[in-house]
């Protein structure tokens, strides 16, 4: 006897079977991993156009204040550039220009308490709701 004592080999169309399903199964999950990494992008590219409007809507009245707004603009032109690879930035980086406009405009305070998937979640649905088409844009000023 040469397999274990209560088993017994399969069948060849059941091998063959347990194959097709294997293979399918492999398919179906890269299939379903590349959709939702193609969703996850358009989300982040969503959140970026708003967030790019958000900071082209703000000036500051101080040199130091105009110099760390162009420098928030030039790491979203990054992201851009990123993004137009067809690469994600996954979040963090878009998370942190919320957090510095939410900072710089003495908004939404509560948002520095929250933790990175309370963040992720509210910007997923912040972009849920651009590309829905609802308005999620507010002209701000920033202090200074």
């Amino acid at each position: 006897m040469t397999y274990p004592l209560g088993s017994f080999p399969r069948f060849g169309h059941q091998d063959r079977w347990a194959s097709e399903r294997r293979e399918r199964a492999m398919v179906n999950s890269i299939l379903t991993r590349q959709a939702d990494a193609e969703e996850h992008l358009r989300k982040e590219i969503a959140l970026r156009v708003i967030l790019s409007q958000l900071l082209n809507s703000m000036s500051s009245n101080t040199t130091e204040g105009q110099q760390e707004l162009d420098e928030w603009k030039s790491r979203l032109e990054s992201i851009r550039l990123r993004h137009d690879s067809g690469k994600r930035v996954y979040y963090r980086k878009l998370i942190e220009v919320l957090l510095f406009f939410c900072d710089a405009t003495s908004t939404h305070p509560e948002l520095k308490r929250m933790s990175h998937d309370d963040h992720k979640r509210m910007v997923e649905d912040l972009a849920e709701r651009h590309l829905g088409g609802e308005t999620v844009l507010h002209q701000t000023k920033a202090p200074g």
